[in-house]
């Protein structure tokens, strides 16, 4: 997905390659500078374009109210000004890095013998490419770092937009 030209396109291609059932069940999102989608491909196959703003997923639906995990990303969110991309991204990464607690709320991550949270995103996408953040953690956020992958994610927008030019 990451070779096409757009968002549509990458959409697309997904659907193409993961309607064959060769991949095992996971959400997908694509994002260009102009658009966003998510593609639940597990136990349905369905694609939902995204809004600007604030969306949170987890491995069930987008923006779920009634996900304890992402009413608590949610209220960790709103209970701070968050007034640039930066200042947001630190409150995420804490917030995405806590375990649940004793009672197995109030937590972001997933433990478990035979399921739980395998990695992580944060994304940030601006009107100036220069200020789009990436970061990627390849563990549970409790466990392992964010990656800051930034200036990866500007060479792909920068690269998407010099293409719509043409």
């Amino acid at each position: 997905m990451l070779t096409m030209r757009n968002t549509k396109e990458a959409v697309a291609h997904a659907t193409r390659e993961l309607a064959g059932g060769t991949y095992a069940g996971a959400n997908y999102i694509c994002a260009d500078a102009e658009s966003g989608a998510v593609i639940y491909s597990g136990n349905r196959f369905e694609v939902v374009e995204l809004t600007p703003g604030l969306h949170l997923i987890t491995n069930g639906d987008l923006n779920d109210p009634h996900d304890p995990r992402q009413e608590f990303i949610l209220r960790q969110l709103t209970l701070q000004k968050l007034d640039s991309a930066v200042t947001f991204l630190a409150v995420a990464s804490r917030a995405f890095s806590r375990k649940p607690d004793v009672s197995g709320r109030r937590g972001a991550i997933v433990i478990g013998k035979e399921y739980g949270t395998v990695s992580s995103t944060l994304l940030s996408l601006a009107t100036k490419i220069q200020n789009a953040i990436y970061q990627y953690c390849p563990g549970a956020p409790c466990d392992y770092s964010f990656d800051d992958c930034s200036a990866l994610l500007r060479q792909v927008l920068s690269t998407d937009k010099n293409k719509s030019k043409k």
